[in-house]
Formats: C-alpha cells, sequence, structure tokens
C-alpha cells in the first residue's frame, strides 16, 4: 500500500539526544545492545575496561556481518567507540554473550530487564527500520495495520485523521486527494499517524 514511514530521528530531536546520552549510551547500553543482538541476530561486543575490582564490560555493542558496531549511536567506527566514557587509545574489544552481560550488572546490585530490552527494540526499529529485523516487529504490524486501514477507508469513503497535530482523531468524509497514511515513530515506542494528502 502507501503508507510513509518516517524513521525516528535525532537531528534536531533534543528529547532523543537526552536518551541517546542519558539512557542508552551509558546506562542500558547492554539492553540496547541485546535489543540489537535478540532482533538482528548480530553478535555481542564487550567494551572491556580495568578497575579495582578486575576487567569488566564497559560499554556493549552489536557487530554487524559487514564487521560494524552499532550501539545508540548508529555505526560507530572502531576508534570512536571508546571517546563519551573517555577511553583514548582503541578500546579493548571482546565478544560477549547475553548472560556475560546479566552477571556483569549482576556484579554491581542490579539486573537486566526484559522490558527494557523491549523497549530498546522499539526505539532501534525506529531509529533503523532498513535493518533486517529478524521477527516480526512491532513496526512492521503497524504499518500491515494503516495500509488496511487504508483500504477500508477507501472502500467507505471515510478517512481517520486529526484535525491539526495534538488533536484528538476524527472520522471524515473522503475528498478524493488522499494518497494513505503517515506514520512516525515516537520515543515511547508508539506511531502518530495522519493521512497523507
Amino acid at each position: 500500500m502507501s503508507t510513509k514511514l518516517e524513521k525516528l530521528s535525532g537531528e534536531n530531536n533534543e528529547s532523543l539526544q537526552r536518551l541517546e546520552i542519558i539512557t542508552y549510551l551509558d546506562g542500558q547500553c547492554y539492553e540496547f545492545a541485546v535489543a540489537l543482538h535478540r532482533g538482528l541476530g548480530w553478535p555481542l561486543v564487550g567494551v572491556m575496561s580495568g578497575n579495582p575490582a578486575g576487567v569488566i564490560i564497559r560499554h556493549a555493542l552489536a557487530q554487524s556481518p559487514d564487521g560494524k558496531f552499532w550501539d545508540i549511536r548508529g555505526p560507530v567506527k572502531k576508534s570512536e567507540i571508546g571517546t563519551p566514557f573517555g577511553i583514548a587509545s582503541e578500546p579493548v574489544l571482546q565478544p560477549v554473550t547475553e548472560e556475560d552481560l546479566r552477571k556483569t550488572r549482576k556484579t554491581f546490585g542490579h539486573s537486566i530487564s526484559d522490558e527494557a530490552i523491549e523497549h530498546a527494540s522499539l526505539v532501534a526499529e525506529g531509529l533503523w527500520p532498513e535493518l533486517p529485523w529478524r521477527k516480526e516487529t512491532f513496526q512492521k504490524r503497524v504499518l500491515a495495520f494503516m495500509d488496511e486501514l487504508e483500504t477500508l477507508c477507501k472502500k467507505h469513503e471515510v478517512w481517520i485523521r486529526a484535525p491539526y497535530p495534538a488533536a484528538r482523531i476524527v472520522v471524515g468524509k473522503a475528498y478524493g486527494d488522499e494518497k494513505g497514511f503517515r506514520i512516525s515513530p515516537t520515543l515511547n515506542g508508539q506511531y502518530f499517524f495522519d493521512r497523507e494528502l
């Protein structure tokens, strides 16, 4: 059908930039890496760092089949991975497992929640819908729903729309210039939609 999908974009989006820095770059990076691992099948990689207790996984990423390293920033050059963490030289990278990440987090009295991984998955799918997601993603289900809704609107010559942004949704008469719907992902994993003229 003709549903247009907009990407979740960090450009000029202060909320996403804060989310990137505060949440998924240095906080829930394990959850974000696991979301990429589960959704894409890419192996996990840890940035190893020494501390008085021994070697720990300082940051987690997923590695794509073409060798690129991915985190909330998207594909990151190996030489730039450690920059936000004060690692001046090229970081020491090591293959890790989801269990390694869970053990490391537990060492510090925390845990990795499946809810946080699911939310990270929704954010990642919104940022990069073009990646080869393995499972039936929420985004794919939303697109299929919107395509069926378009068919229904055309059949009955009515369209669901908002009269202006952030307004309650209304059902209105079709004018004949509707081209379908446009959906935009939000930071909380939902989608805004409106008709496309």
